[in-house]
Protein backbone atom coordinates (compact mmCIF):
# COMPACT_ATOMS: atom_id res chain seq x y z
CA UNK A 1 0.00 0.00 0.00
CA UNK A 2 2.85 2.40 0.84
CA UNK A 3 4.45 1.63 -2.51
CA UNK A 4 1.16 2.40 -4.29
CA UNK A 5 0.86 5.74 -2.43
CA UNK A 6 4.43 6.66 -3.33
CA UNK A 7 3.83 5.85 -7.01
CA UNK A 8 0.66 7.97 -7.00
CA UNK A 9 2.52 10.91 -5.40
CA UNK A 10 5.39 10.72 -7.91
CA UNK A 11 2.95 10.43 -10.81
CA UNK A 12 0.99 13.45 -9.59
CA UNK A 13 4.20 15.46 -9.12
CA UNK A 14 5.38 14.60 -12.64
CA UNK A 15 1.99 15.46 -14.10
CA UNK A 16 2.08 18.80 -12.30
CA UNK A 17 5.57 19.62 -13.65
CA UNK A 18 4.59 18.54 -17.15
CA UNK A 19 1.44 20.66 -16.92
CA UNK A 20 3.50 23.73 -15.99
CA UNK A 21 5.90 23.03 -18.85
CA UNK A 22 3.04 22.75 -21.31
CA UNK A 23 1.49 25.96 -19.98
CA UNK A 24 4.83 27.78 -20.28
CA UNK A 25 5.31 26.47 -23.81
CA UNK A 26 1.80 27.55 -24.74
CA UNK A 27 2.55 31.05 -23.41
CA UNK A 28 5.77 31.42 -25.42
CA UNK A 29 5.45 34.02 -28.18
CA UNK A 30 5.10 32.67 -31.70
CA UNK A 31 5.48 35.96 -33.59
CA UNK A 32 7.91 38.85 -33.36
CA UNK A 33 5.03 41.18 -32.47
CA UNK A 34 4.07 38.93 -29.55
CA UNK A 35 7.68 38.69 -28.38
CA UNK A 36 8.05 42.49 -28.38
CA UNK A 37 4.76 42.91 -26.52
CA UNK A 38 5.72 40.30 -23.89
CA UNK A 39 9.30 41.48 -23.25
CA UNK A 40 9.42 44.36 -20.74
CA UNK A 41 12.96 45.40 -21.75
CA UNK A 42 11.70 45.93 -25.33
CA UNK A 43 8.58 47.97 -24.51
CA UNK A 44 9.94 51.13 -26.15
CA UNK A 45 10.77 49.21 -29.31
CA UNK A 46 7.28 47.70 -29.23
CA UNK A 47 5.76 51.20 -28.93
CA UNK A 48 7.93 52.36 -31.85
CA UNK A 49 6.85 49.46 -34.07
CA UNK A 50 3.21 50.25 -33.28
CA UNK A 51 3.67 54.01 -33.82
CA UNK A 52 5.32 53.36 -37.19
CA UNK A 53 2.51 51.01 -38.18
CA UNK A 54 4.97 48.30 -39.13
CA UNK A 55 3.31 44.95 -39.73
CA UNK A 56 5.68 42.10 -38.98
CA UNK A 57 4.55 39.07 -40.99
CA UNK A 58 4.19 35.95 -38.84
CA UNK A 59 6.10 33.89 -41.42
CA UNK A 60 8.99 36.37 -41.78
CA UNK A 61 12.47 34.87 -41.51
CA UNK A 62 14.33 37.96 -40.37
CA UNK A 63 17.29 38.85 -38.19
CA UNK A 64 16.26 41.68 -35.90
CA UNK A 65 18.62 43.79 -33.82
CA UNK A 66 16.29 44.94 -31.05
CA UNK A 67 17.44 47.93 -28.98
CA UNK A 68 16.56 47.62 -25.32
CA UNK A 69 14.65 50.42 -23.57
CA UNK A 70 17.78 52.13 -22.24
CA UNK A 71 19.12 52.50 -25.79
CA UNK A 72 16.20 54.75 -26.68
CA UNK A 73 16.92 57.09 -23.76
CA UNK A 74 20.50 57.62 -24.94
CA UNK A 75 21.41 61.16 -26.03
CA UNK A 76 22.93 59.78 -29.24
CA UNK A 77 19.52 59.63 -30.91
CA UNK A 78 18.86 63.31 -30.23
CA UNK A 79 22.41 64.33 -31.11
CA UNK A 80 22.37 62.40 -34.40
CA UNK A 81 18.80 63.05 -35.56
CA UNK A 82 17.71 66.17 -33.68
CA UNK A 83 14.81 64.17 -32.26
CA UNK A 84 14.30 62.50 -28.91
CA UNK A 85 12.87 59.01 -28.76
CA UNK A 86 9.54 60.48 -27.61
CA UNK A 87 9.52 62.87 -30.58
CA UNK A 88 10.20 59.97 -32.96
CA UNK A 89 7.01 58.31 -31.71
CA UNK A 90 4.89 61.29 -32.80
CA UNK A 91 2.84 60.86 -36.00
CA UNK A 92 4.63 63.74 -37.77
CA UNK A 93 7.92 61.79 -37.48
CA UNK A 94 6.56 58.46 -38.68
CA UNK A 95 8.76 58.38 -41.79
CA UNK A 96 11.95 58.91 -39.76
CA UNK A 97 10.84 56.31 -37.22
CA UNK A 98 10.10 53.79 -39.97
CA UNK A 99 13.56 54.33 -41.48
CA UNK A 100 15.17 53.91 -38.07
CA UNK A 101 13.32 50.63 -37.44
CA UNK A 102 13.99 49.26 -40.93
CA UNK A 103 17.70 49.73 -40.25
CA UNK A 104 17.44 47.14 -37.45
CA UNK A 105 15.98 44.42 -39.71
CA UNK A 106 17.99 42.06 -41.92
CA UNK A 107 15.27 40.51 -44.12
CA UNK A 108 17.53 38.02 -45.94
CA UNK A 109 17.15 35.37 -43.26
CA UNK A 110 17.24 34.49 -39.59
CA UNK A 111 20.89 34.50 -38.56
CA UNK A 112 21.90 33.06 -35.22
CA UNK A 113 24.99 34.53 -33.53
CA UNK A 114 27.08 31.50 -34.49
CA UNK A 115 26.28 32.20 -38.16
CA UNK A 116 27.57 35.77 -38.01
CA UNK A 117 31.15 36.22 -39.22
CA UNK A 118 33.66 38.91 -38.43
CA UNK A 119 33.59 41.52 -41.19
CA UNK A 120 30.28 40.27 -42.59
CA UNK A 121 28.09 42.90 -44.25
CA UNK A 122 24.37 42.80 -43.48
CA UNK A 123 21.94 44.48 -45.86
CA UNK A 124 19.01 45.93 -43.93
CA UNK A 125 15.38 46.50 -44.85
CA UNK A 126 16.11 50.21 -45.30
CA UNK A 127 16.45 50.61 -49.06
CA UNK A 128 19.67 52.27 -50.15
CA UNK A 129 21.23 52.27 -46.68
CA UNK A 130 24.83 51.25 -46.14
CA UNK A 131 25.00 47.69 -44.80
CA UNK A 132 25.72 47.00 -41.16
CA UNK A 133 29.03 45.34 -40.38
CA UNK A 134 29.62 42.49 -37.93
CA UNK A 135 32.61 42.81 -35.61
CA UNK A 136 33.44 39.79 -33.46
CA UNK A 137 36.12 40.11 -30.83
CA UNK A 138 36.66 37.73 -27.91
CA UNK A 139 33.45 35.93 -28.92
CA UNK A 140 31.42 39.13 -28.40
CA UNK A 141 29.30 40.28 -31.31
CA UNK A 142 29.11 43.95 -32.16
CA UNK A 143 27.06 45.49 -34.95
CA UNK A 144 28.69 48.52 -36.54
CA UNK A 145 27.09 51.35 -38.48
CA UNK A 146 29.49 52.49 -41.20
CA UNK A 147 30.97 55.96 -41.02
CA UNK A 148 28.28 58.44 -41.97
CA UNK A 149 30.79 60.87 -43.45
CA UNK A 150 31.15 62.91 -40.29
CA UNK A 151 33.99 63.17 -37.81
CA UNK A 152 33.16 60.06 -35.80
CA UNK A 153 33.93 56.47 -36.68
CA UNK A 154 30.31 55.41 -36.92
CA UNK A 155 28.24 53.84 -34.19
CA UNK A 156 28.01 50.35 -32.88
CA UNK A 157 25.79 48.19 -30.75
CA UNK A 158 26.84 45.27 -28.60
CA UNK A 159 24.66 42.18 -28.76
CA UNK A 160 23.69 41.66 -25.13
CA UNK A 161 21.29 38.76 -25.59
CA UNK A 162 21.52 36.65 -28.73
CA UNK A 163 19.47 34.02 -30.49
CA UNK A 164 15.93 34.64 -29.31
CA UNK A 165 14.06 32.49 -31.81
CA UNK A 166 10.50 33.60 -32.49
CA UNK A 167 8.68 31.84 -35.29
CA UNK A 168 11.05 31.90 -38.27
CA UNK A 169 12.95 34.97 -37.05
CA UNK A 170 15.85 35.54 -34.67
CA UNK A 171 16.05 38.53 -32.34
CA UNK A 172 19.32 39.83 -30.90
CA UNK A 173 18.90 42.41 -28.12
CA UNK A 174 21.40 45.26 -28.52
CA UNK A 175 22.49 48.10 -26.26
CA UNK A 176 22.30 50.94 -28.81
CA UNK A 177 19.93 52.25 -31.47
CA UNK A 178 21.48 51.90 -34.94
CA UNK A 179 21.07 55.23 -36.75
CA UNK A 180 21.27 55.19 -40.56
CA UNK A 181 23.07 57.93 -42.48
CA UNK A 182 19.73 59.11 -43.91
CA UNK A 183 18.72 60.31 -40.44
CA UNK A 184 22.07 61.69 -39.29
CA UNK A 185 22.13 65.45 -39.20
CA UNK A 186 18.82 65.56 -41.07
CA UNK A 187 17.36 67.85 -38.45
CA UNK A 188 18.72 70.60 -36.29
CA UNK A 189 19.21 69.49 -32.69
CA UNK A 190 16.72 70.87 -30.22
CA UNK A 191 18.19 73.84 -28.39
CA UNK A 192 18.22 73.90 -24.64
CA UNK A 193 16.90 77.05 -23.02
Amino acid sequence: MKLFAAVVLVTCALASVQGRTLQQAAAAPTTVAQALAQTPSLSTLNAAVQAAGIDIPADAAWTIFAPKNEAFSDDDIREETGLTAQQLLQPKNRQALTQLLQYHIVPSGALRAAQLQDGQQLTTALAGAAPLKVDIEDEKVEIEVPDAGNDDDGDDADVEQADITVGNSVIHIVDEVLIPASLRGSRQPARSG
